[in-house]
């Protein structure tokens, strides 16, 4: 009588963890998991019925997925390998319904995204969900398009990776709750209003990996009081802090060059400002409205002013003399 052959099954979870089970090699797949499920449960004390397999054709083992909204999720939806984009797009509208539905709260999508290979959340991924209180994005993604939590009203936080390149236009476009996030230094593209209308974020540290800060990223902001600027950052765009009514100071970086059309307008609790040597240009309206600030000294470096850069009754001293002309009429040069 021949003995039964026998073959190693490889797993590996998402927590780090591996091994190795030892069965029969006339087990079929479905039963090769069954026998892995029952091992899982047996050293992990994971249940059954919320284990999910993905097989890796690269490390020929099994990626383990202990995720109930995960195996949830996947049960519903329609996809059942996503092999193209526009599978992983379809996937991820589903997933807004699902999530609408079931009113999730807190919501981590590693497990989900692992399993389709997701990189990108797609525009409108989340937009206007009321339930999402936290979101942790996994290692896998690079890019948030284009209005992705848009008007999520309940998110308070959100954890980036360390592979997130891009956050595009209007991300977290008026995300009223939203007080802590961390930028990572991996990412190299802010896209325009990004977090406008955040009326709840504090503080935000932008990594060096950003050169320039663009059209209304922080407009309305009303509760930030300090923001720090890398040294990398060379152009503030227009609109950028608009009515960032509770930043109180603000030291711009060598690198800085540029100001642009109201870039600080309406910062009404702005009360000191430090230019480096190599501002170059202040655009219109850029800190107009500031009715705090009540003196500013210029370096001899700045060629271009434009009309009614600062309010009418804040003192500008070192101003070049040709540039006095740039300034609103009522405007005290010394």
């Amino acid at each position: 009588m021949c003995s039964k052959q026998k073959k190693n099954i490889h797993y590996e979870t998402l927590n780090g963890e591996s091994g190795t089970v030892h069965v029969s090699h006339t087990y079929t797949k479905k039963q090769d998991q069954l026998y892995l499920k029952k091992h899982l449960h047996e050293r992990y004390g994971y249940q059954e019925d919320e284990i999910q397999f993905k097989y890796c054709k690269q490390t020929k083992s099994y990626i383990v997925l202990y995720d109930s909204l995960c195996n949830q999720f996947i049960k519903s939806c329609s996809v059942c390998e996503a092999k193209t984009e526009e599978d992983k797009e379809k996937v991820q509208y589903e997933l807004r319904r699902f999530i609408d539905n079931k009113k999730i709260k807190e919501l981590d999508l590693t497990n989900i995204y692992a399993y389709y290979n997701i990189t990108n959340i797609i525009k409108c991924a989340f937009w206007c969900n009321s339930s999402l209180t936290s979101v942790i994005i996994p290692q896998s993604v690079t890019t948030i398009e284009y209005m992705a939590f848009g008007v999520c009203l309940s998110l308070t936080s959100v954890i980036l990776p360390n592979t997130i390149t891009t956050i595009g236009c209007r991300s977290f476009f008026c995300c009223e709750v939203l007080y802590n996030i961390c930028l990572p230094n991996s990412i190299t593209t802010i896209e325009r209003n990004s977090f406008q209308f955040c009326r709840s974020l504090t503080h935000i540290t932008l990594p060096n990996t950003i050169t320039s800060i663009e059209k209304g990223t922080f407009h309305g902001c009303a509760s930030l009081k300090s923001i720090h600027l890398p040294q990398s950052i060379t152009i503030i765009g227009n609109s950028a802090f608009w009515c960032c009514s509770s930043l109180e100071n603000i030291t711009l970086p060598d690198s800085i060059r540029t100001i642009k059309e109201d870039a600080f307008r309406n910062c009404s609790s702005l009360t000191k400002i430090t230019f480096p040597q190599s501002i170059r240009t202040i655009g219109e309206d850029a800190f107009s409205g500031c009715s705090s600030l009540i003196s500013i000294a210029l370096p001899d470096s700045i060629t271009t002013i434009g009309n009614n850069a600062f309010p009418p009754h804040c003192i500008v001293s070192r101003i070049p003399s040709y540039s006095c002309t740039h300034i609103h009429k009522k405007q005290k040069c010394s």
